[in-house]
């Protein structure tokens, strides 16, 4: 049984002209991790080892930015 995880993706794009957009935005923005996603991760040759327990975000938040030009 695993615990409720949810997170939270945000994207804003303005739209300057038919060609031209910028947006800003981010992943997993409240941060939520999951806590030793792989078992006995200090020890990978041993019997408890498994990597198969991994149900929620193991990175924290990302943001980006960006600019489309549309050619066409």
């Amino acid at each position: 049984e695993t615990p409720t995880v949810g997170t939270l993706n945000l994207q804003v794009t303005k739209v300057f002209s038919p060609k031209f957009e910028v947006y800003l935005g981010g992943e997993n923005v409240t941060n939520v991790r999951q806590d030793n996603p792989v078992v006995s991760a200090d020890n990978p040759f041993g019997s408890n080892f498994d990597s198969n327990f991994v149900y929620g975000p193991i990175y924290g938040s990302m943001y980006y930015a960006g600019l489309r030009f549309k050619i066409k």
